[in-house]
């Protein structure tokens, strides 16, 4: 067993936040479900689930940081236990159940930790109770990643939990939560289009508005993104529907956040709704010009 605290990335003085925190990012770097068919990220994610199981715990931890690696050889002989591990079957080694555990630690826990990444029908059968439902986003939720509110019956009891849905999800995204008690939640994710930006994939692309003479002399306009405004050179003679490539300020991919989409600033150049007669004269010499 290494070092349960550098798996996670934190310090041993790190708090319950804290180590919420970090394994909150962790798991959802490494969830199976957005690492299809990647085995070296399921292990991570059975590492770190396991790293937290006993930090989390404020009981497992004192042993831990008092016996290391050895606190649950420790913990089972201090019950008169030599089983070892009662859940062989179980990737987690025995998840919240194990001796010594007060039983604190749940897998609805790891359900309301997660949001829209929980794990736990994946790993004990596909005996569950579908539940079917959606919620809208606006596009910025979609690009920062946000979080939703639902209730759902479970059995007899109401129940809430608050789902995380990540940067990138698209519209028709399905998010599953998997808040433990044989209950899968489905989430149709509807991202609302938006007046500003046209969505195509990871891609942006909005229209910019510039003034007739700009188009045609050159100039530097603001031209908005998801998160602020970037200067934009305009050379001479552009032409309306000229496309202008911003790198990477579209939309963050679903599965690799940290990589972004591409905006296109389209060009569209304002034709004056009234002139002066000065005005007038200069544009019918270029006329002539170019007869």
């Amino acid at each position: 067993m290494s070092d349960l605290y550098k798996t996670l990335g934190i310090s041993r003085n790190s708090n319950s936040d804290d180590i919420k925190k970090a394994y909150r990012a962790l798991a959802r770097k490494y969830h199976p479900d957005l690492n299809s068919g990647d085995a070296n990220a399921e292990e991570k994610f059975k590492t770190i689930t396991e790293a937290y199981e006993v930090l989390a715990d404020e009981n497992s931890r004192k042993k831990y940081d008092r016996f290391g690696e050895n606190w649950k050889q420790w913990d089972q002989a201090q019950k008169g236990s030599t089983s070892g591990n009662p859940f062989p079957g179980n990737p987690f080694g025995g998840f919240g159940n194990g001796p010594g555990r007060n039983n604190s630690f749940r897998m609805e826990d790891l359900g309301d930790l997660l949001g829209g990444f929980a794990g736990e029908p994946r790993f004990q059968g596909s005996h569950q109770n579908t539940v079917h439902t959606k919620f809208d986003i606006t596009l910025k939720q979609a690009y920062l990643g946000t979080s939703k509110n639902i209730a759902f019956k479970d059995g007899s009891r109401q129940r809430r939990i608050e789902v995380s849905v990540p940067p990138g999800v698209d519209n028709g995204s399905i998010v599953t939560v998997r808040p433990g008690g044989g209950v899968e939640i489905k989430i149709d994710v509807e991202v609302k289009s938006e007046n500003i930006f046209q969505r195509i994939g990871n891609d942006l692309y909005t229209d910019v508005m510039v003034p007739f003479t700009d188009a045609v002399l050159g100039g530097e306009i603001q031209v908005p993104t998801m998160s602020t405004t970037v200067a934009l050179k305009i050379p001479e003679c552009s032409q309306n529907g000229q496309k202008f490539r911003l790198s990477g300020k579209g939309m963050p991919h679903l599965k690799h956040p940290e990589r972004f989409g591409d905006l296109f600033a389209v060009l569209r150049p304002m034709i004056p709704e009234h002139i002066t007669e000065e005005e007038r004269k200069v544009f019918k010499n270029m006329r002539l010009i170019y007869k």
